[in-house]
């Protein structure tokens, strides 16, 4: 969990700073890389119109929803904003996908947070797709937004829960952390985990540009 990992310090800084609210908290795996994006949430909603999203975002974060219905409402939305045609075809224009269709997640909730744990790793077909935007580099800026799925009247319209962008990712300036967690805490629990916890040495993917 890269939440409760104190080696990373995802979430322990920002309580230091005073952050009190609900944290959303969105881990990318493929190991040893991790993306990790944090939202804090909104206390209530924004407009009327935005109400029943608001409530249906409550459930997901809450105890109301099991991981089962978490992963069939949970979706995606990329957005290539440059680069090559082939990386263009390959992740799709503004094509939402449910994210636990064909990728195993995990939810981890713990004190006023929650966190989600995508396991890119497990999955071939997202391995593709993120090797291919790894191996682009900087030549990719994309845009990646975070949709919950309505089924009913009540829930809709959806509504963006979060966002978030990378604009020509430098691989040699990404952050190191030798990880001094056990096995349930380590940011790189899951896979490619050395047993008995301690610091974690993985190896590097096949295929991924050079990082040093």
């Amino acid at each position: 969990r890269a939440a409760a990992c104190g080696a990373a310090k995802t979430v322990q800084r920002l309580r230091r700073s005073g952050e009190g609210r609900m944290l959303l908290v969105l881990n990318f795996r493929l190991v040893p890389l991790h993306l990790v994006v944090v939202w804090a949430l909104p206390p209530s909603a924004a407009s009327p119109e935005a109400a029943g999203a608001r409530e249906l975002l409550g459930r997901f974060v809450g105890s109301d929803m099991d991981a089962a219905e978490r992963n069939h409402r949970l979706k995606v939305i990329p957005r290539i904003l440059k680069g090559p045609w082939p990386i263009r075809k390959l992740v799709g224009e503004n094509s939402a996908a449910i994210l636990g269709r064909g990728i195993p997640v995990s939810y981890f909730p713990g004190d006023n947070e929650l966190e989600v744990s995508v396991s890119i790793a497990a999955s071939s077909a997202a391995q593709r797709v993120s090797k291919a935007l790894l191996r682009a580099g900087a030549a990719v800026e994309i845009e990646l937004g975070l949709v919950i799925e309505g089924k009913t009247e009540s829930e809709l319209p959806e509504q963006i829960l979060g966002g978030f962008r990378i604009s020509h990712a430098d691989l040699t300036n990404v952050r190191y952390v030798d990880a001094q967690c056990n096995s349930q805490d380590s940011p790189l629990g899951g896979d490619g985990e050395e047993p008995g916890g301690g610091a974690s040495r993985v190896k590097r993917p096949s295929g991924l540009p050079p990082i040093d």
